[in-house]
């Protein structure tokens, strides 16, 4: 999320914090033109004129501050500096599973490709393949039933 955004959403609900300061697609305001408009120039010195006026910037202290001020009289007091292992503990347990069912998934699927190449070199049917085979001749006789 670029920063424009996410500083607009942290003072609008109150239930969101930001952690640190990591600046993210801040280059500025913008105004999206047909390519060749007339006004391009225009619209960006009057833009870049008023960013340094400090004209943008008291815009966004006067529309985001009430909602801001409203969520710091009602939160308590607390360390937002940095994130402790209580609040990233279900990222990595997330992160072991999914390495785990990724283990897994790939020893299955060795295993799997191993075994068909020695059913190929044998010509043998395993039992579960010989119930894919029984199961899939009952359904395409019940179907022709119908």
């Amino acid at each position: 999320m670029e920063s424009a955004t996410l500083d607009y959403q942290v003072t609008q609900n109150c239930n969101l914090t930001r952690v640190g300061n990591v600046v993210l697609g801040s280059n500025g305001y913008s105004i999206a033109l047909p390519k060749g408009s007339k006004w391009r120039e225009k619209l960006t010195r009057q833009i870049l004129d008023l960013n340094e006026k400090g004209v943008i910037l008291m815009l966004k202290n006067q529309w985001w501050k009430k909602a801001q001020q409203d969520c710091a009289s009602n939160a308590p007091e607390k360390d937002q500096s940095s994130l402790g292992a209580e609040n990233v503990y279900g990222l990595f347990l997330l992160l072991f599973f999914g390495c785990c069912v990724g283990f897994a998934c790939s020893v299955a699927e060795n295993l799997h490709f191993s075994c068909l190449k020695k059913q190929k070199k044998n010509g043998q049917l395993s039992a579960l393949q010989q119930l894919i085979v029984t199961l899939r001749n009952e359904f395409l006789n019940i179907q022709e039933i119908r």
